[in-house]
C-alpha cells in the first residue's frame, strides 16, 4: 500500500469512495503499514492530533503514543498481530506536545496494515471526574464529605486491623459559630468556615484524613499513631490554630474549637462506634468552657 495520505487520487474507484467515507468520519482514522508507519490520516485525524494530512505521511504511530512513548506504540502492535484487534483507553501527543485521552480501537487489515480509530474523550473523562470529585467533597470547603470520609475510615480499619496499629478519629465542632452567622450573615460565615478548613488541613499530616459533614462540624482521622498523646498533640495544635483570630472584611473573628478524640481499638472496632465515641467525647470538652479537647471513655 502506498501513501494515501499523499496518492489516493491513484486507488480504484471502490477505494476512492472508501477513502470519501473516511475522511468525513466522526473518529481520527488512520491506517498504517505493518510497520506501524502512517500511510493514511483523514480530516479529524488532521484537526484532533494538529497536524497537516501530508505531516502525517511515513509518520511512525507509536511516537504519538504518549506518555508511555514508542517502546508501548510497538508493544501495542505487536499484540494487534497476535489478537487481530485491540480496544484501548490511551493518551496520545498533539503536534503541541499537549496530550489528549483517547478511545482507540484498532483492527489488523487482511493485509497485515492497521486500521486505527481514535475518539477524544479528554472532556467526558474530565466531567466524569468532576462528577465523582463533587460526590464526594464538600462544595464549600473542598474536604471530603461524609460519604468519601466513612469510605476511608472503613479502608483505615482495615489496615488497622492487619497492622495491628492505633488511629484516632477526631471531631471537631466550632464553639459559638451561630454567632458569626445570625450576626454577619452566611456569605461572611462561609469564608471563615473555609479558612478553618485551611487551618485544619494544616495542622495534620499528608496521610491524614480532614472532613466536614456539614455546618461547623468537622472529623479527621489520624492515620498509624505511635502513642495515644500523638493525637492529643494533634488537637492542641487545632486548638490553637482555629483559636487564632481570623480576619476577613476588616472584620476580626475570634473561633475556638472543641474536640473529641477516639482511639482504635480502645474506642471502638467499626466506623459507627468510634465516630459515637469521638461524638461523646466533644461534648464532654464543650461541658468544660469550649475550645479543648477530651478523650472518650474507655
Amino acid at each position: 500500500m502506498e501513501s494515501a495520505v499523499q496518492n489516493s487520487q491513484a486507488w480504484p474507484a471502490s477505494q476512492q469512495q472508501c477513502c470519501i467515507a473516511l475522511e468525513f468520519a466522526a473518529d481520527a482514522i488512520l491506517i498504517t503499514s505493518p510497520e506501524g508507519r502512517i500511510l493514511y490520516a483523514n480530516r479529524r485525524a488532521a484537526e484532533m492530533l494538529g497536524y497537516s494530512p501530508e505531516a502525517f505521511a511515513g509518520m511512525a504511530f507509536p511516537a504519538i503514543v504518549a506518555p508511555a512513548g514508542i517502546e508501548h506504540g510497538l508493544g501495542l502492535l505487536e499484540a494487534l498481530k497476535r489478537q487481530g484487534n485491540l480496544s484501548a483507553e490511551i493518551e496520545v501527543r498533539r503536534q503541541d506536545d499537549t496530550f489528549i485521552l483517547t478511545d482507540l480501537n484498532v483492527s489488523l487489515l487482511p493485509d497485515g496494515h492497521f486500521y486505527i480509530a481514535l475518539r477524544d474523550i479528554t472532556a467526558r473523562k474530565r466531567a466524569e471526574m468532576s462528577l465523582r470529585h463533587k460526590a464526594h467533597h464538600d462544595h464549600l470547603t473542598g474536604l471530603p464529605n461524609r460519604a468519601l470520609f466513612l469510605d476511608r475510615i472503613n479502608h483505615q480499619l482495615a489496615y488497622a486491623h492487619r497492622r495491628c496499629s492505633q488511629f484516632a478519629v477526631l471531631f471537631i465542632d466550632l464553639d459559638n459559630f451561630k454567632r458569626v452567622n445570625d450576626g454577619h450573615g452566611h456569605g461572611v460565615g462561609d469564608e471563615v468556615l473555609k479558612e478553618v478548613a485551611l487551618r485544619l488541613c494544616s495542622c495534620m499530616r499528608q496521610s491524614d484524613t480532614v472532613a466536614r459533614f456539614g455546618g461547623d462540624e468537622f472529623y479527621a482521622i489520624l492515620h498509624d499513631l505511635e502513642v495515644s498523646a500523638d493525637a492529643a498533640g494533634v488537637a492542641r495544635k487545632i486548638h490553637d490554630r482555629v483559636g487564632q483570630a481570623i480576619q476577613y472584611d476588616a472584620q476580626t473573628f475570634q473561633i475556638t474549637a472543641s474536640i473529641g478524640i477516639a482511639l482504635y481499638p480502645d474506642h471502638g472496632t467499626d466506623a459507627s462506634t468510634l465516630i459515637n465515641a469521638a461524638d461523646r467525647a466533644m461534648y464532654l470538652s464543650k461541658w468544660g468552657k469550649g475550645g479543648n479537647y477530651a478523650f472518650a471513655a474507655p
